[in-house]
């Protein structure tokens, strides 16, 4: 819900900042949702690809995730940035208020794709750990790790010394009772 709710809220201030730039109006509403779309599909695929066991990601998904994050916060900020309409490396007439009203749905939707990403992995690990802990309780209990010849003397010490125990209680009860 609040992914969906950001990605409206960019959309709208990305199609007004692109039909103030010349870009026709039923062309202008794309932008947004192809940067977004960007946005979701590193998201689904990196949380498909974290499932296998042998997924190392590289920077790419990183570096898509923050350019398409970046250029949507610059296009929702533009206004707030330049209001005279004149670039400069460093504005110097910003609207501190419009910056930070127009900043809060794209940072949330960059932060929210950044945290996703490290849940998915991390959630990937720990079902794979499930799966294998499943999988070594089907194929039942691991082998004894005791040499056979050793267990076997170990059975032997346990059943001299119960069988010295069971003679002892039964000529303790023999002798209770006075029978021979």
């Amino acid at each position: 819900m609040l992914g969906f709710g950001a990605l409206v809220f960019t959309c709208v201030n990305v199609t007004t900042f692109a039909v103030q730039h010349h870009v026709r109006g039923w062309v202008a509403w794309i932008l947004d949702p192809l940067a977004s779309l960007a946005l979701l599909t590193v998201l689904y695929v990196d949380g498909v690809l974290a499932e296998q066991d042998d997924y190392r990601a590289s920077g790419w998904p990183f570096v898509l995730r923050w350019f398409a994050g970046l250029l949507t916060w610059i296009m929702n900020c533009w206004q707030s940035l330049y209001p005279d309409g004149v670039f400069r490396l460093v504005p110097e007439q910003a609207d501190a208020g419009g910056l930070l009203l127009h900043s809060v749905a794209p940072f949330l939707l960059i932060i929210l794709a950044e945290a996703s990403a490290g849940y998915r992995t991390y959630l990937a690990a720990r079902t794979a750990a499930h799966r294998a802990t499943i999988r070594a309780w089907e194929d039942g209990p691991p082998p004894p790790a005791v040499p056979p010849a050793s267990g076997r003397r170990r059975r032997a010490r346990a059943s001299r010394s119960s069988r010295a125990r069971a003679g002892s209680r039964s000529g303790s009860c023999r002798a209770a009772t006075g029978r021979a």
